[in-house]
């Protein structure tokens, strides 16, 4: 398997994680501001 192809697959793979985790953060910041508003 060529080097190039492996590291764009990772590199991908690096970009979803950091998108969910990024995503996770600011969903629970959001349910952490709703439930002390409430």
């Amino acid at each position: 398997m060529p080097s190039s192809i492996f590291h764009q697959d990772s590199f991908k793979h690096t970009s979803y994680s950091i998108m969910e985790t990024s995503w996770g953060l600011s969903s629970y910041q959001w349910w952490r501001d709703g439930a002390r508003g409430s």
